[in-house]
């Protein structure tokens, strides 16, 4: 659920709620009906919709991006994960290794499907590696990050992404990242976060293994 926009497709541009930009396309309909606003962590446009106090939020338009339900997942996570995706080469520990990723593209929100139950799960992100990657032949070029914040992954899922045979590594997010009012955090504020998880990744990146099928050796 989309709560704060941008006024202006600009990083720098102010924030503001949902609620507050329902209230300038009230007040002032000759100037805010038909405006957009652009979400905080790509800039992609949306418009507010009323669904009551409880319920409003900003929505994409024509498809455009994705959405989660509410409390599903912050705005540290999902800068995480759009940054991930961004990268081109990727320092990495994991299994008490140091591996260097060349990642030839990404994605995110990856959907794998259990093939024992046929359901998708979504992962964070994908990343297709190139040939001369550490880790390519281990895991056949494709490497999954799921990143986590406070909730961690169930069981379940754990299972469902091994048996479809892929290699998910685990990005835990630093405590404080967390942002505690959403609402209440400001561009200025945002450009810090955004800074301190740019240094943070770019700087080698411990992960763990949320996943793996027994066949790959690491």
């Amino acid at each position: 659920m989309k709560l704060l926009a941008h006024k202006a497709a600009d990083f720098d541009s102010p924030i503001i709620t949902v609620h507050e930009a329902l209230r300038l396309r009230r007040n002032f309909p000759e100037e805010w009906e038909g405006r957009h606003f652009y979400d905080i962590i790509k800039l992609r446009p949306m418009v507010p919709v009323d669904r009551g106090e409880k319920s409003s939020s900003f929505a994409f338009l024509g498809g455009c991006g994705g959405g989660h339900g509410s409390g599903s997942k912050g705005i540290a996570h999902e800068l995480v994960q759009d940054y991930v995706c961004k990268l081109q080469t990727w320092r990495i520990r994991v299994f008490g290794k140091d591996f260097l990723l060349r990642i030839k593209s990404a994605s995110d929100e990856w959907r794998v499907q259990d093939q024992q139950t046929g359901i998708k799960y979504a992962v964070d992100c994908q990343l297709v590696l190139t040939l001369d990657s550490d880790l390519f032949c281990e895991t056949f070029g494709i490497i999954g990050v799921e990143v986590t914040d406070t909730h961690k992954t169930k069981h379940v899922k754990r299972k469902a992404l091994a048996r479809a045979g892929h290699v998910i590594l685990e990005l835990q997010m630093i405590p404080d990242w967390h942002v505690p009012n959403e609402v209440e955090i400001t561009s200025d504020e945002l450009k810090v976060l955004r800074a301190r998880i740019r240094g943070f990744l770019n700087k080698g990146t411990r992960l763990s293994c949320l996943s793996k099928p027994s066949y790959v050796r690491i």
